[in-house]
């Protein structure tokens, strides 16, 4: 490994590290850690030029495309290219689960709608995209792009590869301290509806909860939600 490799490889180490970290007062967010990575990206990889992450949210059997935290208007017009065609690099590595490399868009026959318009209305001749993450209801594309043909050679791929996974940890530690904190703030929602219940009709805790649930039951409305509703009741009395 070169000296320029090794000092790349020990940036990303470091953006990781900050990715990482959960002990700061101001917390992570999913759309914070995307930006810092893109804007990362550009600045100190040599061969990137622009970048961006393509997020596809499933609903049933639609889907929204959605181009989050690009460095600039390119990576968002690519993106707009392969929502309209349904094709492009983005796409193949979030329905192959993997890399995608393009050499050349002005050799490029495998979407050639898309890799026409971009020869033609963009600067971009070469792009790397990989799979960022993925969940039930959202699956993501890193994409990376180059104004120089052949720009990304097995080293960049590489440290790509890796700033991706770093990237998919660090969203889905995000994402547990969010669900972690929805469940602390479920279950306070539910231990105020209980105390309340409990009062007003001289029952104990497991008597309270029971009449939650089965008013959950009845009405097909989630348990906090009702419990919700009722603490909300009666700030209002």
């Amino acid at each position: 490994m070169n000296d320029n490799a090794q000092h790349l490889h020990s940036q990303i180490a470091e953006l990781a590290r900050s990715i990482h970290t959960s002990g700061d007062p101001d917390p992570s967010t999913e759309e914070g850690i995307l930006a810092d990575v893109t804007t990362w990206a550009a600045k100190f990889m040599t061969a990137v030029d622009h970048a961006g992450v393509s997020l596809i949210h499933r609903h049933n059997k639609k889907y929204d495309f959605q181009a989050v935290a690009p460095t600039g208007d390119i990576p968002r017009f690519i993106d707009q290219l392969q929502d309209r065609y349904d094709a492009g690099p983005c796409l193949d590595a979030i329905r192959s689960h993997g890399t995608v490399l393009v050499q050349d868009f002005g050799q490029e026959t495998r979407w050639p709608l898309v890799a026409d318009a971009i020869v033609d209305q963009t600067p971009v001749r070469a792009s790397l995209s990989m799979l960022l993450y993925t969940d039930t209801q959202s699956i993501g594309a890193l994409n990376l792009y180059s104004e120089t043909p052949s720009a990304f050679d097995q080293d960049m791929i590489e440290q790509a590869e890796a700033l991706a996974t770093h990237v998919a940890v660090g969203i889905s530690r995000v994402r547990r301290d969010e669900q972690f904190k929805s469940a602390l703030a479920s279950r306070d929602m539910i231990g105020q509806a209980k105390g309340m219940i409990m009062e007003r009709f001289s029952i104990d805790a497991l008597q309270a909860f029971r009449l939650l649930s089965r008013l959950s039951q009845d009405r097909n409305i989630p348990v906090t939600e009702i419990a919700k509703q009722l603490v909300e009741a009666g700030r209002e009395a």
